[in-house]
């Protein structure tokens, strides 16, 4: 099918593709940052499937202390952990387990993917059990919360698609699929979160000046905190706190009408949007996450020969050629990083904190983990946007799960 989509050349070579034509300029940059500005400023208002209000008007002192159960639900695992806060000191793991979530049920019925993780828990608490555990359930998937425990999903990504669960709450889904297994009572979820938010809290109580929780791993997305009255228009009900935590969903922001897409989205873009489980939508996640980097990579081999239909990989291959395919994931990744700085960039904007002696932003995800000199390259990008004398990366390891717990803890009562 991959060699089929162009019409590779009978000797391998990369003479017609210049690895260089995927990273963006400064200008580039800062015009995207602009127009992502502009854009979030009326999703903020307007857009019912981005900038979404989260209920969390509560924020850790790291006076915090109990006993508290996290779930993790990403793209590619189910995370348990039970994690002890104890006042002014790093959150402590009782214990955890980390699966691979079936393909099978990725895309099957939602009902099986919830008993999924029911039983995933019922096995993960047995012989652990003293109370019920306060729970903080990290939910990785677009959802439009109508309390601090209650939401409904209204769309699947990182190739998950459980038609039957669309428009239902999770936390529900949870519950009766607990029931089902005869543990109505096995745990009590206090608050729902997704990856970014619980980064930022896990942030928070690390920094009290980290202000954007950022994920770059299978996925992608961002949180910042707001005032919650420029919000207003989206909360059902009355915050106490002057300040929310907002869940961007850049990923699903529509930038097809953008001026930069003209010269942002290339033909192997365009590819992985068409042949995804999503087409249209996502696409800027389609440039940054994990996900999708190695399909760009495909399509590029593909079209330069060094792919074939059928082949796992193309084997004749000298010093040269692998100097190009280093050169290619390294331009891949850094457009990858460029854009994420756009976003970190267009948020530290938005949100007036550039006007501030520095922005602490929490991060979490394999890419920024593991993905060589990735950090570097993010760093290099908003310093070229913004200065990096504003700005300062903190790497929140089990951020989504951490943050899970530091909810569960601000909303257990």
């Amino acid at each position: 099918m991959l060699a089929s989509i162009f019409s590779p050349k009978n000797t391998p070579s990369f003479e017609s593709f210049d690895p260089k034509s995927l990273i963006l300029s400064t200008d580039k940059l800062k015009l995207i940052c602009s127009e992502l500005v502009s854009k979030f400023e009326k999703e903020l208002e307007f857009s019912p499937n981005s900038m979404l209000p989260t209920f969390i008007d509560r924020f850790p002192l790291g006076n915090e202390e109990g006993t508290f159960m996290a779930i993790d639900i990403g793209g590619t695992n189910i995370r348990l952990d039970l994690i002890a806060l104890k006042k002014h000191k790093a959150p402590a793991f009782i214990a955890n387990c980390t699966k691979p979530i079936p393909g099978s049920y990725k895309k099957g019925s939602g009902t099986k993917l919830f008993e999924f993780i029911a039983l995933e828990i019922i096995g993960f608490l047995e012989g652990k059990k003293i109370e019920v555990f306060p729970l903080g359930f990290t939910f990785s998937f677009p959802l439009k919360q109508t309390s601090i425990n209650s939401g409904h999903i209204f769309q699947w990504n990182k190739d998950f698609h459980c038609e039957d669960a669309l428009m239902k709450d999770p936390v529900l889904l949870l519950q009766c699929a607990l029931e089902k297994q005869g543990y109505p009572d096995l745990v009590k979820v206090s608050a729902i979160v997704n990856d970014t938010i619980a980064t930022l809290l896990s942030g928070i109580y690390i920094n009290s000046n980290a202000k954007i929780g950022l994920i770059l791993g299978t996925g992608t997305n961002a949180s910042y905190v707001e005032k919650t009255q420029k919000i207003a228009s989206k909360i059902e009900g009355s915050f106490k706190s002057e300040y929310t935590l907002v869940n961007t969903e850049f990923g699903s922001t529509d930038i097809n009408s953008m001026d930069f897409i003209s010269f942002l989205s290339t033909k192997y873009d365009q590819l992985v949007d068409k042949n995804s489980a999503n087409p249209g939508n996502q696409i800027l996640e389609k440039m940054i996450s994990g996900r999708y980097l190695g399909e760009i990579f495909s399509y590029i081999l593909v079209e330069n020969g060094y792919l074939k239909e059928g082949d796992p990989f193309y084997t004749a291959i000298d010093m040269n050629a692998i100097e190009r395919f280093l050169m290619v994931c390294s331009a891949i990744s850094s457009r990858s990083a460029q854009l994420a700085a756009c976003v970190i960039c267009a948020l530290i904007i938005l949100s007036n904190n550039q006007c501030e002696d520095m922005t602490v932003v929490a991060i979490d995800g394999s890419i920024f983990e593991n993905y060589h000199k990735y950090a570097e390259r993010l760093e290099q990008a908003i310093s070229s946007i913004i200065g990096s004398s504003k700005v300062k990366l903190i790497f929140c390891k089990d951020g989504s799960g951490i943050g899970a717990a530091i909810a569960a803890s601000l909303y257990a009562s």
